[in-house]
């Protein structure tokens, strides 16, 4: 089983609305995981944008699918 790398996400109503995002950046993190559903490799997204790495895309997509397992309640 691969490591997850540690992501940290962040809540700011003052940026991109309050928009779940990469901590320190206003990258949403939905837009990321649509992208890697759509195809994308993590390597491809990374390099669109700066300061992500492809192990940050990763553990991202990862995070979310538990979300996506628990929507129906955990």
């Amino acid at each position: 089983m691969a490591r997850l790398t540690h992501v940290e996400f962040s809540v700011n109503p003052d940026i991109i609305s309050g928009t779940l995002c990469f901590a320190g950046t206003r990258i949403p993190v939905a837009t990321v995981v649509g992208l890697v559903r759509k195809g994308w490799s993590a390597a491809e997204v990374a390099a669109d944008y700066p300061g992500l790495t492809p192990e940050i895309v990763e553990a991202a997509v990862e995070t979310s699918a538990w979300g996506d397992e628990c929507a129906g309640g955990c």
